[in-house]
């Protein structure tokens, strides 16, 4: 599953929005999770220093890639890491057609 955000925060991507971004991908380990920042920059959402190196400001599209390391698992989990993603990090897109890695 992959898409888009804007992050709303004033502050940006800092250290506690990093560390709920880890607490979750570490929640579900069987599922792979990695932001992507507008410069291409790529990080494992299980890292908070990953994520802050990207660097992400108010306005800032990140673009969100799930994935699940066992094909045979569920896919219910994906969407509900989208939905606490988006409530961490800020207003989603639809599933951009665009985004490619």
């Amino acid at each position: 599953m992959k898409f888009e955000l804007e992050v709303t925060s004033e502050n940006g991507v800092h250290a506690r929005p990093a560390g709920s971004l880890a607490l979750i991908a570490k929640k579900y380990p069987d599922l792979d999770i990695n932001l992507t920042s507008n410069n291409g920059n790529v990080a494992s959402a299980q890292s908070p220093l990953q994520i802050m190196q990207l660097g992400l400001q108010q306005g800032d599209k990140v673009y969100v890639e799930i994935s699940l390391r066992d094909e045979n698992k569920n896919n219910e989990d994906c969407e509900i890491v989208k939905e606490e993603i988006i409530e961490i990090l800020g207003k989603s897109y639809q599933n951009s057609p665009s985004f490619q890695m």
